[in-house]
């Protein structure tokens, strides 16, 4: 990157040196001749180390009377104040927001990238409990606060457009980002100190919770609950407005410090046993650096929790214990758990999670994240820069088709090609209702979230497959193919159909027959009734389902439990591979991630639009090799398959065939020996953890490829294929230099196109179209890989 010319740093207020400050400090080392903008600055000459010694351009509300110690009530002037920074003269705006810091004003060939500790909570969705803890919840004080707190939300989400980049510091957070301003945030979690915390591996018998004594810390929550437990012991440290409430339901068991110094908070970190935490945090400092210390952290399990400890997953991996529910109950059932755990946590494993949190992993992280910004904000400003298919009209803003793409877009989705992995920090978008059929963006992500349960059952996951539909004739592509002859009624087939499964399928009106889930698991796992038992107790203490129980106590892995509810569900899907590619098979290897959760939305659409137009075979077509043309084709594949439709995916690249590859399958002929009028010996391939997907290889690539798919025989092998199967998709070789794609699109009537984002341009895509156009194929929607 071309370093800026120029460089503003924005802050709200300067008053201490706190978590947001440290954010503050980090970037400074990154752009050390940042300039430095804020509200306020009330710091003292020896209070500057962190700032390199700068003093912050502030506005109006420093001058104001008394505005030192209450700057704070100052807060309906702020956004004013914030708008009359002048930054006209600077190259690369960055602002570190919590509240109004975000609404500075910048041009458009200037870049703002925003790192958002929140948007202002008490004037979004944390508002009625501010105003109840604040005593304003009714009455005339009240009416102001609302008034004042609606004109804030109004000027906070317009100005969520001025931002190019948000860069988000939890993916809690990001999620909150996405719901008040409907924009995307790369998470990049705050710096934490982690080198001022040593590791202590010999730990002392007494439990620690430390933390401002404020409302939404729960402290004389926990204080009550330890209290309920006089054979174990907590010291509290902190002081607040809740300290009375603390000391009121204290047992003897429980000792109040008050507030101590940083020497000997860290000191008590050190020794405790375990960490409890009780607050719903947007991040959450204080939790890594307790397992900085080498202690584990008993966290509620909402929020910024969810990604700094690990409170689930594999037994060597943990770093603590989460509870479900704000209550005494709850925090009691959680350190009954951790007592429980068969396998101890290792203050060694503690350490290193929380050095993942280091400042200079943050600043490594944030430059990068800047620069990428840097870089699209150029190409964008580049009048030669073409542009890509995800850079055309959003549909969504208008009744019209897109200029550049006038052919229904179906999804949109950003899902990664063959060998590439999710960007960590990525927020999933929801899905945006569309003008044409639908679209909605998916992207990976890779927030740490509680064990993922299995789909909710929709409508198509609960009918019965719909019956296929009969195919059309072929389009007149060829003259070939135009005079190619209906099968006759008593044509007999050159291969052998694969059998019905043999598993019985529910009626339409028959209610669902669940195993227990117990039962499943214990065909995996060799576990006794005593810990059953066990689980049982945990399960109702901790208010959690069975499998998330058996998880805490490490009786079971989380792969464990997805395997039992997919066969609960009946929900197939590769537990350990079994020779097949997870990078590629997603949604056979990894059926709860964000990209398979894609392709289901892609499948769901493909089913809405035969409803519209009667279910066809469907070819998957892309310009160029490399669009992942191949994964997008076996993945849906597979999806239709775990719906209970019987599926085959006919490998219909007979150049350079691939599908084999994918599934870790030995090479067969199949495709080509059928169109040369021979009879293969097996037809079909099938996976043993796939019962309902079947494949047909091409076998070795022919010399006459293009001839062979003009034949007669390709089509009427398609409509056997169709009588006999719920759902055909076939693969296809690379359209821009062969014919090859675009026969076997007109012959299956319906295309699904895929697209590279960065590298497969709109030119291309419309010329494509244009020529499935001349075919009379049906274009069902376009698929956007992105990595």
């Amino acid at each position: 990157m071309q370093a800026p010319l120029r460089v503003a740093l924005v802050h709200e207020w300067l008053v201490n040196h706190a978590g947001s400050e440290k954010v503050v400090e980090e970037i400074l080392k990154i752009y050390p001749q940042a300039d430095l903008f804020s509200v306020v600055d009330f710091l003292k000459p020896h209070e500057r180390g962190f700032l390199q010694g700068k003093v912050a351009k502030t506005t109006f509300v420093q001058r104001l009377p008394g505005a030192e110690k209450r700057f704070r009530h100052y807060l309906p002037l702020m956004p004013l104040a914030m708008e009359q920074h002048d930054l006209s003269g600077y190259d690369l705006v960055l602002s570190s927001s919590h509240a109004v810091a975000k609404g500075v004003l910048t041009g458009p060939d200037q870049l703002h990238v925003c790192y958002i500790h929140s948007p202002i909570r008490y004037a979004w969705d944390m508002q009625h409990q501010y105003l109840k803890e604040s005593g304003m919840a009714s009455g005339v004080k009240g009416t102001v606060a609302k008034l004042l707190l609606h004109y804030m939300r109004l000027w906070d989400a317009r100005t969520a457009a001025g931002v190019d980049q948000f860069l988000a510091n939890s993916a809690f957070i990001g999620r909150r980002v996405r719901k008040v301003y409907r924009r995307d945030a790369e998470v990049i979690h705050p710096p934490v100190d982690v080198e001022r915390f040593a590791l202590r591996t010999d730990k002392e018998d007494f439990y620690l919770t430390a933390s401002r004594m404020v409302p939404y810390k729960r402290m004389p929550m926990i204080a009550e609950a330890f209290s309920r437990m006089p054979d174990k012991k907590l010291i509290v440290i902190g002081d607040g407005p809740e300290m009375d409430k603390v000391r009121a339901v204290a047992g003897p068991n429980v000792s109040v410090l008050g507030f101590l110094g940083d020497a000997a908070l860290v000191d008590h970190m050190q020794r405790a046993k375990a960490f409890v935490f009780a607050a719903e945090e947007d991040f959450g400092i204080t939790p890594v650096e307790a397992q900085a210390c080498g202690t584990p952290v008993i966290a509620f399990g909402r929020g910024g929790s969810l990604e700094t400890v690990r409170g689930r997953g594999h037994p060597a991996q943990r770093t603590g214990v989460f509870f479900t529910e704000q209550t005494p109950e709850a925090v009691i059932a959680a350190v009954e758990a951790f007592e429980a755990l068969p396998v101890p946590i290792r203050p060694e494993t503690c350490r290193a999670h929380a050095e993942q949190f280091a400042p200079a992993l943050f600043r490594q992280r944030f430059q990068a994240a800047v620069e990428r910004a840097w870089a699209r904000f150029h190409a964008e400003q580049d009048p030669e820069h073409l542009p890509v298919l995800s850079d055309v009209h959003t549909p969504a803003l208008s009744p019209e088709p897109p200029p550049m793409l006038p052919y229904p877009v179906l999804t949109p989705m950003s899902i990664p090609v063959p060998g590439s992995r999710p960007r960590p920090g990525a927020v999933a978008r929801s899905p945006v209702a569309m003008a044409e059929p639908v679209a909605a963006v998916v992207e990976a992500s890779a927030r740490v979230e509680p064990a993922p349960m299995p789909p909710s059952p929709s409508p198509s996951m609960s009918s019965p497959a719909p019956t296929p539909m009969p195919a059309p004739a072929p389009p007149a592509m060829s003259p070939s193919v135009s005079d190619a002859p209906r099968p006759d009624p008593v044509f007999e087939r050159p291969f052998e159909l694969p059998a019905a499964d043999a598993r019985p399928r529910s009626s339409p009106g028959a209610p669902a027959v669940l195993r227990p889930l117990g039962e499943i698991i214990r065909t995996m796992r060799p576990l006794s009734d005593g810990d059953i038992a066990h689980i049982l107790v945990v399960q109702r203490r901790m208010k959690l389902r069975f499998g998330e129980a058996a998880v805490a106590l490490d009786l079971v892995t989380q792969a464990d439990v997805l395997w039992a509810l997919s066969q609960q569900f009946n929900y197939p899907y590769s537990l350990d591979g079994n020779g097949l590619r997870g990078a590629d098979l997603v949604v056979a290897v990894e059926p709860y991630s964000p990209q398979a959760e894609a392709f289901r939305d892609l499948r769901s659409r493909i089913m809405a639009n035969d409803a519209a137009q009667g279910r066809q075979p469907l070819a998957v077509v892309s310009p160029d090799a490399g669009d992942g043309r191949t994964y997008v084709a076996a993945n849906l594949a597979v999806t239709f398959s775990q719906l209970g439709e019987r599926t085959v995916l006919v490998d219909g690249n007979l150049r350079d065939p691939g599908i084999h590859k994918l599934f870790g399958l030995k090479e067969r002929a199949s495709l080509s020996d059928l169109l040369n009028g021979r009879r293969p010996a097996k037809p079909f391939d099938r996976s043993a953890d796939l019962p309902g997907l079947f494949i047909m290889q091409v076998g070795a690539p022919p010399p006459n490829p293009l001839e062979l798919l003009q034949q007669p025989m390709f089509g009427i092998l398609l409509r056997e294929l169709q009588r006999e199967f719920d759902r055909v998709i076939v693969d296809t070789p690379p359209a821009r230099h062969t014919a090859d794609a675009r026969v076997i699109a007109a012959t299956c009537r319906q295309t699904v196109l895929v697209g590279r984002h960065g590298k497969t341009e709109a030119q291309t895509m419309n010329l494509l179209v244009d020529r499935l156009r001349r075919t009379q194929a049906t274009i069902a929607g376009v698929v956007l890989n992105d990595h």
